[in-house]
């Protein structure tokens, strides 16, 4: 009697690499397939057919992969989406000849941020989260802040001006 061993059990291993926040795609998935009988056939939900996937949004990632036997694996995988925002605070008003801090905040972010905040109308810098304003007129000043991987947020805030009122 002469017994033939079989492949081992078909298996995934994953590698995933989340999506730092909504507006890239750059999540991926690295599969990795052992046992069974190579080649392999690979049906992921999102209709790709290679082993590895990648400039993935956030979500569900489903795959099977079929061996050469037509043995099948199946398995999910999470990609979660960072969340990075960036809020100027707050609307104010202000006399004329009077300044005021404006604040940018980002939260969510991946490793520093930089600022950029226009017009550069009478601030005391437009490279910082905070700088300090003193305009003439009435302004709206807009924030955008973006930090290492690319993931860029805006907003905004106005400054209205009381003009000055000369009593004789």
């Amino acid at each position: 009697v002469t017994e033939v061993a079989g492949p081992n059990a078909l298996t995934l291993t994953a590698h995933v690499k989340d999506n730092p926040c909504p507006q890239l795609s750059t999540g991926q998935i690295y599969l990795q397939v052992s046992g069974g009988l190579a080649p392999y056939l690979y049906a992921w939900s999102n209709q790709a057919t290679t082993e590895n996937i990648s400039n993935l949004q956030g979500g569900i990632y489903g795959i099977t992969v079929t061996d050469s036997n037509g043995c099948t694996v199946s398995n999910s995988y999470v990609l979660t989406e960072g969340t990075f925002n960036v809020t100027a605070l707050q609307d104010t008003t202000i006399n004329l000849g009077d300044s005021v801090q404006l604040t940018g905040i980002a939260t969510g972010e991946t490793g520093p941020v930089t600022y950029i905040w226009t017009p550069d109308y009478h601030l005391s810098c437009t490279d910082c989260s905070s700088p300090v304003a003193a305009p003439y007129t009435d302004v709206v000043y807009v924030l955008e802040a973006t930090d290492t991987a690319g993931c860029t947020g805006y907003d905004r805030v106005r400054i209205q001006i009381i003009p000055s009122h000369d009593i004789f």
